[in-house]
């Protein structure tokens, strides 16, 4: 089954993302002020897949407005009413309907924990078969998937995408070509730009948009969401380019790599080249910052938080220099380059000892 190492953009609004104080949000809801506060909070819950405490969130939430109730609206509306089948996009007659229903209703249980893992894919299997002839031939949820989707000519990406499953599909894309320079090497990429997309993931459902997967590397290209980015700008230089780039390039230099260190090495690619765009990456891992080793992104985000503050402190402690970051970006990129170096010395040294 195919891993897929992916990009996570917070999709919110610049005001909704700014101003996040130092330190990982609280895994747990807990009293929040304002849309910008309620909405972080609800992004970090979601990118983790696990939606079960968003009612007491909201619950304890004051001064969000009416922003504050429509999301609450549209969280009801997608996961605890029963009578919604989350395919207002899709006709019926649609061919990718079905499939989409299929998936939806797979990551709804999973992220509400209405079933166990094992439970909802049977489930998922389930779904799809009813929707193939009897003369089917797949039998786990991506056979059956790429069965019903191959002969509509679209094109899909199924992979693992922890903690759950995880399915793209979209109707157009085109190809471009790029040089990444990175900290270490310089990389010819093949960049797929999608659009018209039918399903667009877990996170991005889970998050009720306000996330999203915005790229991954998959069969040595790289694959970019095409309305994420404008291509002039350095978020999508920096933050999509090199940090997809540098997946590239260390899957093939360490293939065994766990996510999370894939991971962490990519968000401080992005702060070893980042300028201008290098506070609103600081706040936005910051703001998806958690120790949870279940969900490769937000473990990534708090790792490379505690690291650059305990480099910028001089010390092992973190949360007394985030200011730094938005005062001299040209120190966070030598921070960033210098961890990066050694995260890479350190996994050499571990991996050839693991060899002896």
């Amino acid at each position: 089954m195919l891993t897929r190492v992916a990009s996570l953009a917070l999709l919110i609004t610049a005001g909704a993302a700014s101003a996040t104080p130092s330190g990982a949000p609280a895994a747990t809801p807990e009293r929040t002020n304002g849309f910008a506060e309620l909405s972080r909070a609800y992004v970090a819950l979601a990118v983790q897949g696990d939606l079960r405490p968003v009612p007491a969130l909201f619950e304890q939430s004051v001064g969000a407005g009416a922003a504050g109730a429509a999301l609450r609206d549209q969280f009801t509306e997608r996961f605890l009413d029963p009578a919604r089948p989350f395919t207002d996009e899709l006709a019926d007659t649609d061919p990718a309907a079905g499939v989409a229903l299929a998936w939806r209703t797979y990551w709804r249980r999973h992220l509400l924990r209405e079933s166990i893992a094992d439970t909802a894919e049977t489930e998922l299997s389930g779904a799809l078969a009813s929707l193939l002839p009897a003369e089917s031939v797949g039998t786990t949820p991506h056979g059956l998937t790429r069965e019903l989707l191959a002969p509509t000519g679209w094109h899909y990406s199924l992979a693992a995408a922890p903690p759950w499953r995880d399915l793209f599909v979209w109707k157009t894309e085109r190809h471009a070509k790029y040089e990444v320079e990175l900290t270490d090497t310089t990389l010819p990429v093949e960049v797929v730009f999608m659009d018209d997309f039918v399903v667009q993931g877990w996170k991005d459902f889970a998050s009720l948009g306000l996330a999203s997967t915005t790229g991954w590397v998959e069969n040595g290209r790289l694959y970019c969401v095409a309305w994420a980015y404008d291509v002039d700008s350095e978020n999508f230089a920096v933050s999509y380019l090199k940090h997809e780039a540098r997946h590239l390039a260390d899957l093939r230099r360490f293939p065994d790599m766990a996510s999370v260190d894939l991971e962490y090495r990519a968000k401080l690619t992005e702060l070893a080249f980042a300028r201008s765009d290098l506070p609103r990456i600081w706040t936005d891992f910051v703001a998806k910052a958690v120790d949870n080793p279940a969900s490769p992104h937000a473990q990534a985000n708090w790792r490379v938080v505690r690291a650059v503050e305990a480099e910028l402190a001089g010390r092992d402690d973190v949360g007394t220099a985030a200011t730094a970051v938005r005062l001299d970006p040209a120190r966070i990129n030598r921070v960033a380059a210098h961890l990066l170096r050694q995260h890479s010395v350190q996994y050499e040294r571990a991996t050839e000892a693991a060899a002896r």
